[in-house]
């Protein structure tokens, strides 16, 4: 075989190991939680698609909100325990101040599930691990309490 073919040849096969790589590292960016800043349309999607609501409530000198937007919240599976299951809903302090005094929030992250009914279902208080994240969005109502929070 000349070695012009066996250069095409070994060319072809790296631009398709790099093209594979491309879209492969494009599918895992997209692949993430689509939060509602809205809570009014948040709200009007829960109903009318009979799912439950997954609050995340976060300020913006949070240092433990900023570690769970970037591991917790990133987690592959948490994105799949959220993604098709709940409607996602992102509340910063700042923006929604009236919000969070309704829900009650004492601290900073406080993660909620509320029923498609709009009550509230289980929620944490303080930073959660994607493990601890998975097994709130798939157990009965109980409040968890962690030591890791930013109080008001």
């Amino acid at each position: 075989m000349p070695i012009f073919v066996l250069r095409l040849i070994v060319l072809s096969v790296g631009l398709f190991a790099l093209a594979t790589a491309e879209l492969s590292a494009q599918q895992a960016d997209s692949a993430q939680i689509a939060w509602h800043e809205d809570a009014h349309e948040a709200v009007r999607v829960a109903r009318a698609q009979r799912r439950p609501l997954l609050v995340y409530v976060t300020s913006a000198h949070c240092g433990h909100c900023r570690t769970m937007e970037r591991q917790t919240w990133k987690d592959e599976s948490v994105i799949r325990s959220v993604s098709g299951r709940y409607v996602a809903l992102k509340l910063s302090s700042e923006r929604h101040p009236a919000a969070i005094e309704q829900l009650k929030v004492q601290a900073f992250p406080t993660t909620i599930v509320l029923t498609a009914d709009i009550k509230v279902h289980e929620g944490a208080v303080g930073m959660l691990t994607p493990e601890e994240a998975i097994r709130l969005l798939t157990r009965g109502p109980a409040v968890v309490a962690h030591n890791n929070v930013n109080r008001q």
